[in-house]
C-alpha cells in the first residue's frame, strides 16, 4: 500500500485502474477498497490531497 500511496501522488496522470495493477490488484475495486480500509479516504481522495 505505501507503494501505491507513493504512485497516487507522483504519477496523477496514470489511471487508478494501471496503479492497482502495478501494485498487485486485479480490479481498481479491490484496490480502493483495500486502500480506504488502511488509509481511511479514497485513492482518488488521496491523490487530491
Amino acid at each position: 500500500m505505501a507503494l501505491a500511496a507513493r504512485l497516487l501522488r507522483l504519477e496523477r496522470q496514470t489511471n487508478l485502474e494501471v496503479i492497482a495493477e502495478r501494485c498487485g490488484f486485479q480490479s481498481q475495486a479491490s484496490f480502493s477498497k483495500r486502500f480506504k480500509m488502511r488509509y481511511g479516504v479514497t485513492p482518488g481522495e488521496w491523490r487530491r490531497g
